[in-house]
């Protein structure tokens, strides 16, 4: 939301019987309340899944009160970030070509390739070393 002035617009008078319903910006400051949840907890995984994100809420890149109301003032950036689920199952048992193609569209890192899902990508070609990928499969079950 952008609160830039408090003044009548001429597109949001309805033609009407009665008197015109104006939508009117509101003056800064401006208190806006939310009511959100999983800021302090994840998430937890199943069958062996990792746990999902904690939800954020930020103002101007610091945490804000996800239970209440905050006062914002012109120019302040709000943040709302909603949880993420947790996973079902054993990352180290997604199939190979899956992981290949979460690189492929960005939701996975190679990092996170490797070390969470325990697939060794060659960052040139885009593919799983096969070999590779079994041994630190293996590694990781230990």
């Amino acid at each position: 939301m952008a609160v830039t002035t408090y003044s009548t617009h001429p597109q949001t008078i309805q033609l009407s019987r009665h008197d015109p319903f104006v939508f009117l910006a509101p003056l800064p400051p401006v208190n806006l309340g939310i009511q959100s949840g999983r800021h302090q907890y994840a998430p937890e995984g199943l069958f062996g899944g990792g746990e999902g994100a904690k939800a954020a809420f930020l103002v101007n890149g610091k945490p804000g009160n996800p239970y209440g109301l905050s006062q914002l003032k012109p120019g302040d950036v709000v943040t709302m970030d909603a949880v993420g689920g947790g996973g079902y199952g054993d990352p180290l048992e997604r199939e190979v070509d899956w992981v290949e193609e979460d690189v492929r569209e960005g939701y996975v890192s190679l990092e996170a390739a490797e070390n969470s899902y325990g697939v060794i990508i060659d960052p040139a070609m885009g593919l799983a070393d096969a070999a590779a990928t079994g041994k630190k499969r293996e590694g990781l079950k230990r």
